[in-house]
């Protein structure tokens, strides 16, 4: 029954895994991504706070600098509205460079980047081009596709973000 239950991952995916030490910037990464879960304004404040500890441990932790910039766009989303979006925006753009700039092989900050453009530059097509770099890079990232979906219901594609599937999720 267990080897039924063993994750297949591809070659890729298992370099990306191989580069990941077991770090304590990498356990302060995993603390962030846990509280940012729990989708609270005080769940993501201290998600931030664990992703700037992590950033002090390895200041060229990409993967940290891209949990901050998600961190930073929900508390300044209507959901949260506790940042203002004047002083969101270059938090979150700042970020998610700075982890495009530390490894431009990671998706997730394009996700961040894509957000960025659609919501406060009304970058449309520069949205768009991040978001399907960020899915071209990590496929299995679901927060990148449901972005683009959005993005394509803003443009009025609807059909497009209808049928916009995360590879191995439905027919």
């Amino acid at each position: 029954m267990a080897a039924k239950l063993r994750v297949k991952l591809s070659g890729e995916a298992k370099k990306r895994i191989a580069k990941r030490p077991v770090t304590e910037a990498y356990q302060l990464y995993l603390k962030g991504r846990y509280h940012f879960g729990i989708e609270s304004p005080e769940g993501v404040r201290q998600a931030i706070r664990f992703f700037q500890e992590a950033i002090r441990q390895d200041p060229h932790y990409a993967l940290a600098y891209a949990g901050l910039a998600d961190s930073y766009l929900l508390l300044g989303s209507p959901w949260a509205a506790a940042i203002s979006p004047a002083d969101v925006y270059p938090r979150v753009k700042a970020a998610a460079l700075k982890a495009i700039e530390l490894d431009p092989a990671l998706g997730e900050p394009y996700t961040s980047l894509g957000i960025t453009r659609t919501y406060f530059e009304w970058d449309w097509a520069g949205a768009e081009q991040a978001f399907r770099k960020a899915i071209e890079l990590n496929p299995q990232y679901a927060f990148g596709f449901t972005r683009h979906s959005l993005l394509l219901c803003v443009m009025k594609r609807y059909d497009e973000a209808r049928d916009r599937k995360q590879p191995g999720h439905g027919p």
